[in-house]
């Protein structure tokens, strides 16, 4: 799974931070290790004994002062390999979720339109941000978690050569303790995962119905009715979380208080056994540091696995997501700008088209039209015939089931998405403009553009008198998607922007919706002077535009029907 879902350079950067994790373990056991023999030291010259031979006695040939050189030497070597380990680590965890997010992100983007449309924008975020964050996270404690066992394993060692029956019960111990939190708490970190991630979803797409919805919400007076909603799984997450939290620390509180027992019961045992416990202080002194730091791995242990297994839902997500992705990125999505490549365009034609939501949902069968150069094109019908639809399906947003288009003799399926598109310029009904400048947003996806050009748009769309009237003119912030301008401001301002791009194609969807009657002609004028650079079509309402068309379409039951000309 991790192949697929990380890049070469950070499998490779994982696997040094094993190595240096391994490192530093090993060099901390064997400083505990020392312990026992630089306590022998200091107690046999007040003449206490010795405890059993065992291998780290080996290192009494060593003064006291070199042992205690020797422990320090190895826990600096630990703190230096433990300060590349979490440079290690968090580095990667940053460049994974920075990879997760550029693929996700890019997904998005190249995906089929209609399955982007069926998503709602509070998941499509939360995948980015929170999914992304808690995955990356997963694969950071996935390296802390291999410390915390080396690190068992180590000290679990350590403890076996000092005493192996004191090791050895000290291990059972350790293993009930890992045996009953595994059924009893870690059992339930998967499903508090998966609730945690489908209230977070939630909540993300709440907020997003919040910004994008404002003016509506305001204007029907649903302030009370979207706080209470948000209040609902607000409590709900800190309920969530609570529990999940309390249930994560758990494991190490049970074993902080099954240390303290196991030390209780040994000292009893000692007294009940008469033993002079000055001749065991080397290896209590040992056995009680170093059995501390195991139970507080093992404690660590089963809290970071409870952690592992509340993130994992997250993983399995970004692992869903990153297959799509690798599916998807094997589709040509090489940016071409060079439309002369393409030649001449005379004529973009929709033949035998036919095109459905579902096979019960026709919205077009056996749709024909030829659009022309020199020539305004005007299609007219009701709400919800399928104008819209049409529109995407000349953009390539969607597929046809059966048919084809063509440019020229070409058909397009021939051409990649992004050349196909760089031929088009598009004025959407509901223009979106980004937060920036009124000059960032027209030459936005303009590859060169000269001063000229800009008036000339301008000129064309009826946008120099406001544009020249602003404070800044063309260096004018207007907000976010446009909130500084009106809604006619709007549409001259995108069809300026289509322009810019010198289309070879130019699709208006309700141009003049916005419009005063003045502007309106203003604009009809523009189009007549420039269908000779271009093949114009048009989706209206506007009786004027369907005047000076050249052709009239009625596009009504899944079929278009040419009308005779208004002009």
């Amino acid at each position: 799974m991790f192949k697929r879902v990380t890049t070469k350079l950070i499998r490779k950067k994982t696997f040094i931070c094993t190595i240096v994790i391994t490192i530093s373990v090993f060099s901390e056991a064997l400083g505990f290790g020392m312990i026992m023999p630089l306590l022998s030291n200091i107690l046999n010259k007040n003449g206490s004994n010795s405890v059993d031979d065992n291998f780290f006695d080996s290192f009494q040939i060593f003064t006291t002062v070199e042992l205690s050189i020797l422990i320090l030497s190895m826990f600096v070597l630990k703190m230096l390999f433990g300060v590349v380990k979490n440079f290690l680590m968090y580095d990667v965890e940053w460049r994974v979720r920075a990879y997760w997010i550029a693929s996700i992100f890019k997904l998005n983007l190249v995906k089929e339109y209609v399955e982007f449309e069926q998503e709602k924008p509070g998941v499509i975020y939360n995948n980015l941000i929170n999914e992304t964050l808690k995955a990356a996270s997963f694969y950071r404690q996935c390296m802390e978690y291999f410390a915390q066992i080396l690190q068992v394993v180590a000290l679990s060692t350590v403890l076996l050569i000092s005493n192996a029956k004191f090791a050895i019960v000290a291990l059972l111990l350790a293993s009930v303790i890992i045996v009953f939190v595994k059924y009893t708490i870690i059992s339930k970190g998967k499903k508090l995962g998966v609730n945690r991630q489908q209230i977070e979803e939630s909540i993300s797409h709440d907020v997003n119905e919040m910004v994008h919805g404002m003016k509506t919400v305001r204007f029907f007076a649903l302030e009370s009715v979207f706080i209470k909603r948000l209040s609902l799984k607000l409590n709900a997450i800190i309920m969530l979380m609570r529990k999940t939290e309390v249930l994560k620390r758990l494991p190490l509180q049970i074993t902080e208080i099954s240390l303290v027992a196991v030390v209780t019961i040994l000292i009893i045992s000692a007294e009940l056994s008469e033993l002079q416990l000055s001749t065991l202080l080397p290896l209590l002194g040992m056995m009680f540091v170093v059995s501390t730091k195991l139970f507080n791995n093992v404690g660590s242990l089963a809290t970071n696995y409870m952690s592992l297994k509340v993130l994992k839902p997250s993983v399995d997500r970004i692992d869903q997501l990153m297959e799509l992705y690798e599916n998807n990125n094997k589709v040509d999505t090489t940016e071409v700008h060079e439309n002369e490549i393409i030649g001449e365009v005379t004529e973009v034609s929709l033949n035998n088209v036919s095109f459905g939501y579902s096979e019960t949902i026709k919205i077009f069968d056996d749709l024909n039209i030829c659009l022309h150069k020199n020539r305004i094109t005007t299609i007219i019908g009701k709400s919800g015939a399928g104008k819209s639809t049409l529109v995407k399906l000349l953009m390539r947003l969607y597929s046809p089931d059966l048919g084809e288009i063509r440019l020229n003799d070409t058909d397009v399926s021939m051409i990649s998405d992004q050349q196909w598109r760089s031929l088009i310029g598009y004025v959407d009904q509901d223009a979106f403009f980004f937060f920036g400048t009124i000059l960032e947003n027209l030459t936005f996806g303009a590859d060169e553009y000269s001063e000229e050009e800009i008036i000339r748009a301008l000129d064309l769309s009826y946008c120099s008198e406001f544009v020249l009237g602003l404070p800044s003119g063309v260096n004018t912030i207007i907000g976010d998607k446009g909130s500084l301008l009106s809604g006619g401001q709007k549409a001259r301002l995108s069809l300026a922007r289509a322009i810019i791009l010198r289309p070879r194609l130019l699709i208006l969807d309700e141009v003049t919706s916005g419009l005063d009657t003045v502007t309106t002609m203003k604009v009809i004028e523009s189009l007549s002077a420039i269908k000779n650079e271009m093949i114009i079509i048009c989706i209206t309402h506007d009786q004027a535009l369907m005047k000076v068309s050249d052709d009239l379409y009625e596009l009504s039951s899944n079929k278009l029907v040419k009308l005779e000309s208004l002009s």
